[in-house]
């Protein structure tokens, strides 16, 4: 019987009969602080090639979708690495950029895209399976007004016609905007001021966004969640990923961010839940989207092993294990093809799957070069093959 999830907070146990709370000390691992020019309601030039320039004296007259595209696009070509916004906070050059191109992306890039995922989904279906599509939002769409956005309003009506047009397809996609930009002023925030992935809590609204979609489906009416799959609150220090590309004389102060951290209780103690189980629910993602603060090491400044990723979330919000098949960088095509390898070397890897949880960067959706990636033996490609077409 599949449960409902009361909201919780980093800051609280969850009050759920079936939840239970562990005590969990663990001390995290501030990578090396890096340097950034002074100014966080000023922005005066910033020294090096990898840093663009907001200037908050001279403030864009952007008043809807198509302006913040413009500037999205303006403020990408003006640094390779990373932008400083208002209040010091950071954005993705690259991220920005394919903002930009949301304003003219060619009709037959946008058909491809569409074409590729319908393609996939309808090989699920026809398997009995079913496609849940999960665009991670660029931080930018979320936090608008620190990259200089004058409006309140979402931004990303591209993105909103797209998800429009493959649901008219049949194919399930969450939409994690409305809950993340909801949930954006609260401690911590959905996206850490210095990197471009999601933070603790954005993984976990992700997550509980993610099964409130599905709750209703059958095969999550029948899952039997674990009791002792346990959430426990705690901080992380982290120095994001975004910190690195900064010049200049004042320093990059490291962030205090809320986290669930997310373990199974045993005889023994609480141990790291397990992503592996039976096939029933798999996650394809990259690893920045799906399994930062996952693992030691990632996202970079980050050192503990305390299981916060999304991939943990979805584990503690369905009660039950997850598999998960990732890439370091493309969560589009190449994820997808680690699962088609799984499938060739145990034919039966998906006999037992019900869903499969498909979660990538926005950003991907406006990059060249999707593929239409085979589900199983059936349309027999050598993996050289298989890598071309995929572009990894």
């Amino acid at each position: 019987m599949f449960r409902e999830f009361l909201p919780s907070s980093p800051q609280r146990p969850d009050l759920s009969p079936n939840r239970s709370w562990g005590k969990w000390g663990i001390a995290c691992v501030v990578a090396a602080v890096a340097l950034l020019q002074a100014g966080c309601g000023s922005f005066k030039k910033n020294k090096g090639e990898d840093i663009g320039e907001l200037d908050s004296s001279e403030p864009v007259g952007n008043t809807g979708s198509g302006s913040f595209v413009a500037l999205c696009q303006s403020l990408g070509e003006s640094g390779s690495g990373a932008v400083v916004g208002k209040g010091g906070w950071l954005f993705s050059a690259d991220e920005l950029r394919e903002i930009g191109k949301t304003g003219s992306v060619p009709a037959a890039s946008r058909q491809e895209v569409i074409a590729c995922i319908t393609d996939y989904h309808d090989q699920l279906r026809k398997a009995g399976i079913e496609l849940i599509v999960v665009p991670i939002p660029q931080k930018a769409i979320i936090y608008a007004e620190k990259a200089g956005a004058k409006t309140s309003g979402r931004l990303d009506s591209y993105l909103q016609d797209l998800y429009q047009e493959l649901a008219s397809k049949g194919v399930g996609v969450v939409d994690l905007v409305p809950d993340l930009r909801r949930e954006r002023d609260t401690p911590g925030g959905v996206f850490p001021k210095t990197a471009s992935h999601l933070s603790p809590k954005g993984a976990e609204v992700a997550a509980s966004t993610i099964v409130g979609y599905a709750k209703n489906h059958e095969w999550a009416k029948g899952l039997e969640p674990d009791p002792n799959i346990v959430g426990t609150p705690m901080q992380i220090t982290l120095l994001g990923n975004l910190a690195a590309y900064v010049r200049g004389d004042a320093p990059v102060e490291p962030e205090t961010l809320p986290m669930r951290a997310i373990s199974r209780r045993t005889v023994a103690g609480l141990t790291p839940a397990a992503r592996a189980g039976d096939g029933k629910i798999i996650l394809i993602t990259s690893e920045q989207d799906g399994l930062a603060y996952g693992a030691p090491g990632s996202p970079a400044g980050y050192d503990a092993d305390l299981r916060g990723s999304l991939a943990d979330q979805l584990i503690f919000e369905l009660g039950t294990p997850v598999d998960v098949y990732s890439h370091a960088t493309s969560g589009a095509n190449t994820a997808r093809v680690r699962l088609l390898r799984a499938s060739m070397t145990k034919p039966a890897v998906l006999e037992n799957t019900a869903v499969i949880i498909w979660a990538f960067s926005a950003s991907e959706l406006t990059g060249p070069g999707w593929r239409k990636v085979p589900l199983n033996l059936e349309f027999r490609q050598s993996e050289e093959t298989i890598d071309k077409d995929a572009g990894s």
